[in-house]
C-alpha cells in the first residue's frame, strides 16, 4: 500500500510545480507523469484527469492558507494586529511556496466554481475579518461591507500578482506592514502603537 501513496504524492508535487511554473493550460498529463516518474495510468488511478488534479492542488492551497489564517489571526488581536497577521499569512505562503501561491492566485477563475460552502475559504475568512470592522466605517462604506472586503483583499493580493510578474521583487513578507497599513487606511483602523 505504500507505493500508491508515494506515487500519489509525487504526482501531486509534480502537478503543483508544473501548474505554478507553466500554468494550467500549458501543462499536460504526460509532463506531470514524467516529472513524477510514473506512468500516465498511475495518475489516472488517483484522479479522473488534469482538471481533477488541478482542483485538488487548488483546494489544498486554499485550505493551507485558511488553516494558517485561522491559527494566526485570533479574535483577541486588535484590529491592526489582526490585519497585519492576515497579510503575513498570505505573504508567508507566497514566500514559502511561490509556485503553489502563483497557481492558486492566477487560476482562481478557472477553479473557483468548484468551491462549495464546506471548503475552507481564505476569501470567506478575509470577508469575515473585514466585517468585524465595518461598523466603524462612515456611511456609505458601512453599508457596503462586501465591497470594502473585496477592495481590501485586492490591496493584499495585487502586489503578489505583480510580484509574479517581477515587480515588486519577492520575497513579499517584508511588504506586509506597508500593505496592512494600506488596508487599515481604507477601513479607518489605526495602528495604536504608532498613533497612525
Amino acid at each position: 500500500m505504500g507505493r500508491p501513496v508515494k506515487f500519489k504524492d509525487a504526482i501531486y508535487q509534480s502537478a503543483s510545480r508544473l501548474f505554478g511554473e507553466k500554468g494550467l493550460d500549458a501543462t499536460s498529463i504526460r509532463q506531470i507523469a514524467e516529472l513524477a516518474g510514473v506512468s500516465e495510468a498511475a495518475l489516472y488511478r488517483h484522479w479522473d484527469g488534469k482538471m481533477d488534479l488541478a482542483w485538488e492542488v487548488f483546494r489544498s492551497g486554499l485550505s493551507d492558507l485558511y488553516d494558517n489564517l485561522h491559527a494566526h489571526v485570533s479574535p483577541d488581536l486588535g484590529p491592526y494586529d489582526a490585519i497585519r497577521s492576515a497579510v503575513e499569512c498570505f505573504y508567508r505562503l507566497f514566500d514559502d511556496n511561490y509556485r503553489l501561491f502563483s497557481f492558486v492566485l492566477l487560476h482562481q477563475h478557472d477553479l473557483w466554481s468548484r468551491m462549495d460552502e464546506t471548503e475552507k475559504s481564505p476569501v470567506k475568512f478575509w470577508f469575515e475579518l473585514m466585517a468585524r470592522y465595518a461598523d466603524g466605517l462612515p456611511a456609505p462604506e458601512a453599508n457596503q461591507p462586501d465591497v470594502i472586503a473585496a477592495i481590501t483583499l485586492g490591496i493584499v493580493l495585487q502586489p503578489a500578482v505583480a510580484a509574479v510578474y517581477g515587480r515588486p521583487q519577492p520575497p513579499m513578507m517584508p511588504q506586509s506592514e506597508l500593505v496592512a497599513r494600506a488596508v487599515c487606511r481604507v477601513i479607518h483602523v489605526r495602528d495604536e502603537r504608532l498613533g497612525t
